[in-house]
């Protein structure tokens, strides 16, 4: 996988009411969380594949996310 360096990743924020984290960049794949990620959820980006996110939330686990659900800070 190539990411996104320590230096380069950002943070950012959830900003649609509800998003569904994914296992991969794909909506063809499971869900990565039983729930969807509430709005508001804080977020780092680890990686980018648009139109796709791969994130890391507060807790350690990641997900992909799509990148109109989110605003970075």
């Amino acid at each position: 996988m190539i990411g996104i360096g320590l230096e380069q990743r950002s943070e950012a924020v959830l900003t649609a009411p509800e998003t569904v984290g994914r296992s991969a960049d794909s909506h063809n794949v499971a869900p990565r969380f039983s729930e969807p990620l509430p709005g508001g959820t804080e977020i780092t980006i680890v990686e980018r594949r648009s139109p796709w996110v791969h994130v890391e939330l507060l807790n350690g686990r990641d997900a992909w996310v799509v990148e109109a659900a989110i605003s970075e800070l």
